[in-house]
């Protein structure tokens, strides 16, 4: 954001988060206002290290910072070693979004429903259970972190995401197995699950005819532990693990709908009450408070 005179001289340049009524009151009055200086920061390499960096025989690096960075977007990056992805940055992000990437690349099968935060006092988590304002809320509840690990361990890239999160930001999540009402995913009968082969494709998330082709029943589980309009939690009890085709041209969206297509194809959904797999999100003990909220 520049901040310009009325006779065209630049007299900052700003995040956007500067951008408030009381500073613009001061601009327009021709006030002096303090505004902190942004710097765009180079994303590209490894957050705050410099060229001289010998980035090819590092075998490890890790950042975390709590309060919003001036100068860094937000959003995520994927860092790469040719083809092999073995780091990713998450800058100016709330730590619960760091916590789903983590969930989603570990478990993903669990979706949005797989997912509890239990702690005491969530504003920290949650902006809009805070007193502060939004600028304020980023400020102090915003964090950015960088990862890179050698390609041969990229695999346990988000492994050591969570290890990281759980041991410095003042919250750990594990998973854990709840007794608890479920749907569970299951074969009608005998039946054969089957694919015609081809490439893999996951049209699930479509709103017209969704569709998976070639893929493990643990996509379908996925996208329904994502939609709203199945409240209950899906585990797979069918113990197939290979490809499998389903066409759902109801979409996923009305349970009874969805049973009988899926019924149609060997498959049905039924109610149940087993333990089932969730991601829990608490206050680590022993944590300094968090700031006021």
């Amino acid at each position: 954001m520049a901040w310009i005179s009325p006779d065209g001289t630049l007299l900052a340049t700003t995040g956007t988060d500067q951008v408030t009524p009381e500073n613009v009151r001061k601009m327009l009055a021709r006030e002096q206002a303090v505004l902190p200086q942004k710097k765009d920061i180079d994303v590209t390499r490894p957050l705050f290290t410099m060229e001289e960096l010998p980035a090819g025989h590092m075998l490890r690096y890790s950042i975390l910072l709590k309060g919003k960075v001036s100068g860094l977007p937000s959003g995520t990056r994927i860092r790469q070693s040719g083809d092999t992805v073995n780091g990713a940055a998450l800058t100016n992000t709330p730590l619960l979004t760091m916590y789903r990437i983590v969930q989603r690349a570990l478990y993903p099968e669990l979706g949005t429903k797989g997912l509890r935060v239990e702690v005491s006092d969530s504003a920290a988590l949650y902006p809009d259970r805070s007193s502060l304002s939004d600028v304020d809320w980023k400020a102090r509840h915003f964090y950015s972190y960088d990862l890179v690990v050698p390609s041969h361990q990229a695999d346990s890239l988000f492994h050591y995401m969570l290890g990281d999160l759980n041991t410095f930001s003042g919250f750990y999540a594990t998973l854990e197995q709840r007794r608890m009402d479920c749907l569970v995913l299951v074969r009608k009968g005998k039946a054969l699950l089957t694919s015609q082969g081809g490439t893999p494709a996951n049209q699930l998330f479509r709103e017209k005819q969704p569709f998976l082709r070639n893929m493990p029943l643990s996509a379908l589980v996925s996208r329904l532990n994502n939609h709203s309009g199945i409240t209950l939690q899906v585990v797979d009890g069918t113990g197939y693990t290979g490809p499998v085709d389903i066409e759902l041209p109801e979409g996923v969206g009305d349970l009874s709908s969805l049973r009988r297509e899926l019924q149609r194809q060997g498959l049905d959904l039924r109610q149940a009450r087993r333990k089932v797999p969730v991601f829990v999100i608490r206050e680590k003990p022993g944590a300094p408070p968090q700031a006021k909220r």
